[in-house]
C-alpha cells in the first residue's frame, strides 16, 4: 500500500490534496499579501521577526528553551524561502 493510500485509509488528505487546497485556508494566507512584491515583504519581515526572536535566546544562552528549536527552524525556512525567492526573480 503507497503512503496516499495509507493516508486515505487513515482518514487523511493526501499530500496532493493538502498541497491543492492551500489556496483555499484563509487561516495560512496573510490578507496583506496580494502580489509579488507584498510576497517579498512579508516573506522578510517573518525572517527578521525569527531571527531576531533566536538572537533574543542565543544572547539569553538559557539552557532548556523549548521553543529555540522551533524558532531555529522557522528562521531557517523563511530564509531559505527568502533566498530562494530573491534568487528567481532576479534571473
Amino acid at each position: 500500500m503507497n503512503l496516499d493510500e495509507q493516508m486515505k485509509e487513515a482518514g487523511m488528505r493526501t499530500i496532493d490534496e493538502m498541497v491543492a487546497s492551500l489556496t483555499d485556508n484563509t487561516l495560512l494566507l496573510t490578507k496583506e499579501v496580494t502580489d509579488l512584491e507584498s510576497f517579498e515583504w512579508w516573506l522578510e519581515t517573518s525572517y527578521r521577526e525569527f531571527l531576531s526572536m533566536q538572537a533574543e535566546r542565543d544572547i539569553k544562552k538559557q539552557d532548556g528553551d523549548e521553543m529555540y528549536e522551533w524558532i531555529l527552524a522557522h528562521a531557517a525556512l523563511f530564509g531559505s524561502v527568502l533566498a530562494h525567492y530573491r534568487q528567481a526573480i532576479a534571473t
